[in-house]
């Protein structure tokens, strides 16, 4: 067995939605060989370096999930968004307050064609999506920076139980996921003001498998 195997990463990426999602690296002090893994576990090993440091030849392919079991926070996040893809955030309902609110995912969006990205998911996705994410990850602005709880932070989280449900001037679907955001710095709430942050828009990383 290689030792790629079992080390530990001993480099990683701050923001791996940035580098194609590798979240990070395996490399020896002598820097013979050099393995990249990343978000979903897999890993690519080149056995072989050139003298500057590159690689030579066909990676050797492998699985490391013990290393991605820590990074949860990165497979699922919503983001701040200045899109006119995703519905907006309703500032204008919580005014002083400082309070936004909007529609994270809705289920089978434009009936059934999908979102901007084609995506297309059930009410039963929506509601595992949204409960993870309240027991592990964070939000970030549009940039993929994740924000501290001093400039932002989830105040509510919820999807909506029945058809018709109102939020503001929209009435939505069963199973919408919809979340309220506290703004606590000035800066940020400037952000919001200006139309920087004007929707939620979620990110997330999946691993297939041929069936």
């Amino acid at each position: 067995d290689h030792p790629a195997a079992t080390a530990q990463l001993t480099g990683s990426y701050a923001n791996p939605e940035n580098v194609g999602g590798w979240i990070g690296w395996i490399e020896p002090p002598d820097g013979a060989w050099i393995a990249f893994v990343n978000e979903s576990g897999h890993a690519l090993l080149w056995t072989q370096r050139e003298p500057d440091g590159g690689v030579v030849g066909d990676p050797i392919e492998f699985e490391r999930p013990d290393l991605v079991a820590g990074t949860q926070k990165s497979r699922l996040r919503v983001r701040f968004t200045s899109s006119s893809d995703v519905c907006a955030v309703r500032k204008d309902v919580f005014g002083p307050k400082r309070l936004v609110g909007g529609v994270v995912l809705e289920p089978n969006p434009n009936d059934g064609r999908g979102d901007a990205q084609k995506h297309v998911y059930t009410a039963e996705d929506i509601e595992e999506a949204a409960h993870w994410y309240m027991q592990h990850a964070g939000l970030d602005d549009q940039h993929g920076v994740f924000l501290d709880k001093g400039t932002a932070r989830v105040v509510e989280s919820h999807v909506v139980t029945m058809d018709g449900y109102r939020f503001g001037d929209q009435v939505l679907k069963k199973g919408t996921w919809v979340m309220v955001v506290k703004i606590l710095t000035d800066e940020a709430w400037a952000k919001v003001e200006r139309g920087e942050w004007n929707a939620f828009s979620v990110e997330g990383y999946s691993r297939t498998e041929r069936l």
